[in-house]
């Protein structure tokens, strides 16, 4: 039996033992070997962790076909290097003649204050002399014919009404019958600002067909212009193509041209093409239109909406 003494020894001996265990555990809860012997035991800041782990490495968005994430959620696109072009820099060459009609003011009003005293000075000063260049471009023609081409070229210039310039050309101290071809020329070469560049050119190709033919140049009438011009734009803007119109006074050539105080004997008209050139050449190539250019006729008008040509001839 075991006497009261030995029963306290081994109360102090399992004391002792249960102590020694506590320390241990305490030991490897802090050391590296705490994984190995508590593999599921985890903490509130190893739990707080793997939460933001798992945000962060969320599984990512994404889209549909044909759908685009919002701005905020991608990554900025580098911009784009914008690639130098060396255009290079065609400046328009004005012959002497063109200069005559130029407003300098503008270049005058950025110089210096030196400069700037000199060239107004200039600007007031100067006087085109279009008397001198007429002469000079078109020696052959008669001085009474001369005159006038001096009229109509500043009146051209100075961007004079089609009304005040067609005027000029009515004046023409000469009839226009008994106008030279070259002097014809001249004239329509002085009226070429004033209307559409395949306008001109039209004419143009029509008194190269007359001459070739034997027959003299046709001058261009600006009222005729403008009639064969409006008609043009009638049968674009509404659908036609025809000599008759539907339009409430305009029904036939010689109503559309009283509309505005010309007269006309005859009218093509053209679709297709916006060439002056074209246009020509399709009449040439069709015996009633060729009749009409080739007829006895002095005054021509062409007048082009798009491809839409309408000419028209007067005595």
């Amino acid at each position: 039996m075991l006497t009261r003494t030995g029963i306290s020894i081994r109360i102090l001996i399992l004391a002792a033992v249960v102590f020694q265990a506590s320390v241990f555990t305490a030991n490897l809860e802090a050391g590296p070997f705490r994984r190995i012997f508590q593999p599921n035991y985890t903490t509130k800041s190893t739990k707080a962790q793997a939460g933001a782990k798992q945000h962060t490495t969320a599984k990512p968005v994404i889209p549909d076909a044909g759908q685009t994430l919002s701005r905020s959620a991608e990554k900025p696109a580098p911009a784009p290097k914008t690639p130098i072009h060396h255009t290079p820099i065609v400046l328009h060459k004005f012959s002497e003649y063109e200069l005559l009609g130029l407003d300098f003011s503008d270049l005058a009003a950025v110089l210096p204050q030196k400069e700037r005293t000199v060239m107004q000075a200039l600007i007031q000063d100067h006087q085109p002399d279009y008397s001198g260049k007429i002469t000079e471009k078109y020696p052959d023609v008669r001085p009474e014919v001369a005159n006038s081409l001096v009229q109509i070229a500043e009146a051209v210039h100075n961007e004079k009404s089609r009304s005040e310039i067609g005027q000029i050309v009515r004046d023409i101290p000469i009839p226009t019958r008994q106008l030279r071809s070259n002097e014809v020329l001249a004239v329509n070469q002085e009226l070429a600002p004033a209307i559409d560049p395949e306008e001109y050119r039209a004419v143009d190709e029509l008194n190269r067909f007359r001459m070739r033919s034997g027959l003299r140049p046709c001058v261009i009438d600006l009222l005729l212009v403008l009639v064969s011009r409006g008609h043009s734009s009638d049968m674009y803007r509404f659908g036609f193509f025809s000599h008759n119109s539907p339009i409430s006074g305009k029904s036939s050539f010689s109503q559309r041209a009283r509309q505005l105080g010309a007269s006309a004997s005859a009218e093509n008209i053209y679709m297709g093409s916006s060439s002056g050139k074209a246009a020509n050449n399709a009449w040439a190539n069709s015996s009633g239109h060729r009749a009409n250019m080739l007829g006895g006729f002095s005054r021509v008008g062409v007048g082009r909406i798009g491809g839409y040509f309408t000419q028209m001839f007067g005595h």
